[in-house]
């Protein structure tokens, strides 16, 4: 996402600082989508989850870092989202297709964050983290008690 939103294409980045920059902006478009309580308030939402969408597609198209798979899905994805929105310029949007945009943008986001963090502390602890059930809140202890005990097979 190269605008004024962030830094560095999504994915792309090298840090933990980058993934969760990417991912709290995806965030905060799903939740401007969901505490939209007007007609007005709904339009910018979708004004706004259209300007990121179309950041993320552009950025896309020139991303060498992403793995072809990814970059594929992610082009899909913002296909979507876009066409969605811009259709929705003549009718209103069912609940339901509200609710897919917000759920695209909290899951891209989450895969941001679980990428990064795979990268950062490798397989072993995301895996320790995914069959503690992966609760929330409780990442960053999980992966530091599985740093300083090793983890089982």
């Amino acid at each position: 996402m190269k605008n004024e939103t962030t830094a560095t294409p999504i994915g792309a980045g090298d840090s933990l600082r980058d993934a969760i920059h990417d991912a709290k902006v995806l965030a905060d478009a799903a939740v401007m989508l969901q505490d939209a309580d007007s007609g007005e308030a709904m339009a910018r939402a979708l004004k706004h989850d259209l300007e990121l969408w179309f950041a993320i597609r552009h950025d896309l198209t020139r991303s060498e870092t992403l793995p072809a798979e990814l970059r594929s899905g992610l082009t899909q994805l913002a296909g979507y989202v876009t066409t969605t929105i811009l259709r929705a310029e003549n009718a209103a949007l069912t609940d339901a297709q509200i609710q897919a945009l917000i759920t695209i943008n909290l899951r891209v986001s989450a895969g941001l964050l679980e990428g990064q963090v795979r990268r950062l502390f490798g397989d072993e602890l995301y895996d320790l983290w995914q069959r503690h059930g992966r609760p929330e809140g409780a990442a960053l202890e999980t992966w530091l008690a599985g740093a300083a005990v090793p983890v089982e097979a």
